[in-house]
């Protein structure tokens, strides 16, 4: 058992169910967790502040009067009448191995001891198997919590700027890196507005790993206005639908306009538009599907300036950073757009890819060059390896356009 540190008294106000106050006859500190005992019932507290007082003192009016005729304490044994009180802010009762709220005040004159670590440990909840986030000062105890009644449920760090609340987050966070495989461990996603958790790649580098947001993106096409509100439960009705209003006509901009096919990063490359074709359905295969999602849109367009087929495989490169550059991520396919360059002569129209087949011709750096559709008979006509949207009269019609302006130019 502790020793002890002093004796509760009585005020005009405590002992009460909150709070008590005791003459200090030990050695305690403010912030230190007291233990005291009445009828059969343990109570824990916890010491708010210390005041030392002397009887000498304690009337202003009195002081100065002695004052005048000379020194008080050299006048008087003020040093004999020297004490100490301390304040301290009741936490609760412990009755055998129940702990529950203070329902009775301390009784004055009951002794008070510094409470013991594994008492305070069984009070405060700590797990000795838990995660470690610091120590109680002059306790010399380890604050370990339980994972599972940390996290189950939702958990904040509260506190005003500079006082710590990123470096706790850290500590909780290197804590759970370092649990082993048999402890249980929990996988953390943090999403680091600032940088601050950047450090924790060069601690942990096996573990942890750093997704930029510019690897990631969220497809239009797949959101709706009741994504909102799972994200955000706060969401009014009016909101939700401005919300659905500005997102329908986001989608319906981008299939206008084409932008979700990325012509404005194609135009800043090969130069202005010239001729586009009608947005058409593209439902010849389910391909793209897994990786690109349903209902996929495709578009056919050509640019007013002309160029040399010798540098076509840098197109199909380009292409493919553009393809790369809108995925949803950057470390699996995950394409929004797919982009199929190539170029038309009067005599065919030459499609460019990354695939090799018997009828496609080698150009270097990975691109590869296959003849789509052969001009023959006053028209555009496909062949046996030729894809189902380059088979349809509006691929037809398109190309012989951009023949025809070959043609004049």
């Amino acid at each position: 058992m502790e020793k002890q540190v002093g004796k509760v008294i009585a005020t005009l106000e405590s002992p009460n169910t909150e709070e008590f106050a005791f003459v200090v006859t030990g050695m305690v500190k403010k912030g230190q967790y007291v233990f005291l005992e009445h009828q059969n019932k343990g109570y824990i507290a916890l010491v708010t502040e210390i005041f030392n007082s002397n009887k000498y003192f304690e009337r202003p009016e009195t002081v100065m009067d002695y004052e005048k005729f000379g020194d008080i304490v050299e006048s008087f044994p003020v040093e004999d009448w020297d004490y100490t009180v301390a304040h301290a802010k009741l936490l609760g009762m412990i009755e055998g191995e129940r702990l529950t709220r203070v329902e009775l005040p301390p009784k004055p004159g009951a002794v008070v001891r510094i409470a013991e670590n594994e008492m305070l440990q069984k009070f405060l909840g700590f797990d000795p198997e838990g995660i470690e986030i610091g120590y109680i000062p002059n306790h010399n105890l380890t604050v370990r919590l339980n994972v599972s009644r940390l996290f189950q449920k939702h958990l904040a760090i509260l506190a005003m700027s500079g006082s710590g609340k990123s470096y706790l987050a850290s500590v909780l966070i290197e804590e759970l890196l370092n649990r082993k495989p048999e402890q249980g461990r929990v996988c953390t996603i943090i999403l680091d507005v600032h940088g601050e958790y950047t450090s924790l790649k060069s601690a942990f580098p096996k573990q942890v790993e750093i997704v930029d947001v510019e690897s990631s993106r969220l497809a239009l096409r797949n959101i709706n206005a009741s994504h909102f509100s799972e994200w955000y439960d706060g969401i009014t009705g009016p909101q939700m639908r401005e919300l659905s209003m500005a997102l329908e006509h986001l989608k319906k901009e981008r299939k206008e306009k084409g932008i979700s096919f990325g012509l404005k990063k194609l135009e800043e490359y090969f130069g202005k538009i010239d001729l586009k074709s009608d947005v058409f359905d593209f439902n010849f295969t389910d391909y793209y599907s897994k990786e690109m999602g349903e209902n996929l849109k495709k578009v056919f367009v050509s640019f007013q300036n002309l160029a040399s087929p010798e540098s076509s495989a840098h197109w199909k490169i380009f292409s493919n950073s553009i393809e790369q550059d809108l995925s949803l991520r950057k470390d699996k396919p995950s394409r929004t757009i797919n982009i199929d360059p190539g170029y038309v002569e009067l005599s065919k129209v030459v499609l460019l890819t990354t695939k090799n087949y018997s009828h496609r011709i080698y150009l270097g750096k990975g691109i590869y060059a296959e003849v789509t559709l052969i001009w023959r008979n006053k028209g555009f006509e496909h062949l046996s390896w030729t894809y189902p949207d380059y088979r349809t009269d509006l691929a037809c019609e398109f190309f012989t356009s951009v023949r025809s302006k070959i043609r004049i130019a």
